[in-house]
């Protein structure tokens, strides 16, 4: 039987919870005004893995509210959660103007949690920095002081579309261009996708 973490929090109790169905308004409803709102974690798309991921996300409440989420997945036949496994990435997301005392409180809850339930790892993939409505250098603090371990890390490369004329292309990008107009490759927007 899964248990409840709780954590005193200036005289507040903290609570973590496994997410279900109950949840999906209040849980889209949080990630709108959190730091890091992204399609990506809306349980309309995330729901579409349903059949082939084992959903263990988390929602951390405080006073009756979330105050934090944890979109996650347990690995088949493992006690190992990844934050997320059928996600580019996934995350601890909490609002924009949360202290970060708050994220590190609510990190260790998490955490307590799952020892709790017998689970033995946590696979965290970070979300890019420019998903964020400002920095989560505290869960990277929060990871340091769990001791936890670097295994992999991705690039990302992302062009701010406020700069559009300010970014130059070099040379040989502009032939490829060029070449690509001329042999009638073209960018449209369309909404008939039968093709």
């Amino acid at each position: 039987m899964e248990q409840l973490a709780l954590v005193l929090l200036f005289g507040k109790m903290i609570e973590v919870v496994k997410y279900n169905s109950d949840w999906f308004d209040k849980w889209n409803l949080f990630l709108i005004e959190s730091r890091t709102n992204s399609f990506l974690h809306s349980r309309y798309f995330m729901e579409y893995h349903k059949d082939r991921f084992q959903d263990y996300s988390l929602i951390v409440i405080k006073d009756g509210n979330i105050v934090a989420l944890l979109p996650a997945n347990k690995r088949p036949h493992e006690n190992v959660i990844e934050s997320h496994g059928g996600l580019t990435f996934g995350g601890l997301i909490t609002k924009t103007n949360d202290k970060p005392i708050n994220t590190l409180i609510y990190f260790k809850s998490i955490l307590e949690f799952l020892a709790k339930n017998q689970i033995d790892k946590l696979l965290y993939k970070q979300p890019p920095s420019f998903y964020s409505a400002c920095s989560q250098e505290e869960v990277e603090y929060a990871i340091f002081l769990t001791e936890g371990k670097l295994i992999r890390m991705d690039t990302t490369f992302t062009i701010d579309n406020s700069i559009g004329e300010k970014i130059k292309y070099q040379e040989r990008r502009k032939r490829s261009i060029k070449k690509a107009v001329k042999l009638g490759a073209e960018i449209k927007e369309t909404k008939d996708f039968s093709e």
